[in-house]
């Protein structure tokens, strides 16, 4: 999701599933991006425990990362990593739509190793997700994407959370998330200015009503990912991030 301040969904007559969410689920009250703009330097950070440099929205022409990513890390584990990107008009495209904004798309500005061919198999428009849900064949690792209009960028906060009210209960009747082996995670790019911004857990074995208090950021996010799936490094600031399974009480503390 996009571009908002904790202060502006909390409890907010216009979010009422992440409000919802806050009470059944998990929440966190320091979410940071810790100053960090725009968009695409955040989607970066998120997968690769670094901006790369990177300070702009331009396109992939603009930005040829070589640098690991967590996609690729998947991958060498056997596992496959997916990106569901929605209004993507074809699979890893380069070029942003209307409503799909590449620079919302980071395994589409990974070109190292074998980033690009897996770019082409695995980075693949929303529609897919709910043929990959249903027939039970979801990836290890999965980043999924509204476009920019569900994602509250550029429509009402009503309208990205009802499309995330649609998403996540697709996702929470599902039998791989009944099976206990599937977490979500709903969080933002970055704050629209606080420097905080919404985060949301939910899984089976999380305490319904958690708040993390501990300051949390997407290098926390991937940490978790890599340690979940038994990855041993940690790709840069995800080697010293806060410990997110601790702060939602899914580790010992």
């Amino acid at each position: 999701m996009e571009n908002k301040d904790s202060s502006s969904l909390r409890g907010a007559a216009t979010a009422p599933f992440l409000t919802s969410l806050a009470g059944e689920c998990a929440s966190a009250s320091a979410f940071v991006d810790h100053g960090l703009h725009p968009s695409l330097p955040n989607y970066l950070a998120a997968t690769s425990g670094s901006a790369q440099g990177v300070a702009d929205d331009q396109p992939p022409s603009a930005h040829r990362i070589t640098a690991d990513n967590i996609f690729r890390q998947v991958r060498a584990t056997g596992g496959r990593a997916v990106s569901y990107e929605e209004s993507m008009p074809a699979d890893c495209s380069l070029q942003a739509t209307a409503l799909y904004g590449v620079k919302h798309n980071p395994a589409a500005y990974y070109v190292g190793a074998d980033d690009r061919p897996a770019c082409m198999r695995d980075d693949v428009p929303f529609e897919r997700f709910a043929a990959d849900l249903s027939s039970d064949a979801l990836p290890a690792f999965s980043l999924i994407t509204p476009n920019i209009c569900n994602d509250m960028h550029s429509c009402p906060i009503a309208t990205g959370d009802t499309w995330l009210r649609g998403t996540v209960d697709a996702i929470t009747a599902s039998t791989a998330y009944g099976s206990g082996g599937t977490i979500v995670f709903i969080t933002f790019d970055e704050s629209e200015g606080a420097g905080t911004m919404p985060f949301y857990a939910i899984a089976p074995t999380i305490r319904p009503g958690l708040r993390a208090t501990t300051e949390l950021d997407h290098a926390s996010m991937l940490a978790f990912a890599e340690d979940t799936l038994g990855i041993a490094e940690h790709l840069g600031a995800a080697a010293n991030a806060p410990n997110l399974a601790q702060a939602l009480g899914l580790a010992p503390g």
